[in-house]
């Protein structure tokens, strides 16, 4: 009897050592690869370093498809936060991207988010979940902009 005992605390105590958590993905890499390793990702996906803003903890990059920015803040070699940056000139640009990233959204996480904002030109959408956060925030009260943040922090609603 002791043995069994001794056995199912064993099996337990491995089960639980190798359930790692997992992390939200960004363009199909997950953000618990190193900073470097995420970077270099996404230099092979055509976003470029901004050198002027680049420091240990924060690697800004420019996106090739649009007027935006990707911010990658990190601890260490530990990417905490993910958030792109949209600015345009229209309102209409602005909300059109949010609107196809909020369906997007919803179609990856398989049901609607928490709004605690939600106005014509002014929207919040939250998406929480076992990997982490991912926050769209849609703001065109003085100029048009969009910011979508992914975050490893696991808030619960």
């Amino acid at each position: 009897m002791k043995k069994i005992l001794l056995f199912a605390c064993a099996a337990a105590t491995m089960v639980a050592c190798n359930s790692e958590r997992e992390y939200l993905t960004y363009r199909g890499v997950t953000m618990n690869t190193p900073l470097k390793a995420f970077t270099d990702s996404m230099t092979a996906r055509g976003l470029v370093v901004d050198t002027a803003n680049h420091d240990k903890e924060t690697v800004i990059m420019s996106m090739p498809e649009g007027p935006g920015t990707l911010t990658i803040s990190a601890v260490g070699d530990s990417i905490y936060q993910i958030v792109e940056n949209y600015d345009a000139t229209y309102n209409d640009s602005t909300r059109n991207l949010y609107r196809s990233r909020l369906d997007k959204a919803i179609e990856e996480y398989g049901h609607q988010p928490k709004m605690p904002i939600n106005l014509e030109d002014h929207s919040e959408a939250r998406f929480f979940s076992d990997k982490g956060t991912h926050i769209l925030l849609l703001e065109n009260t003085y100029t048009p902009h969009l910011s979508i943040s992914y975050e490893t922090r696991i808030e619960k609603e």
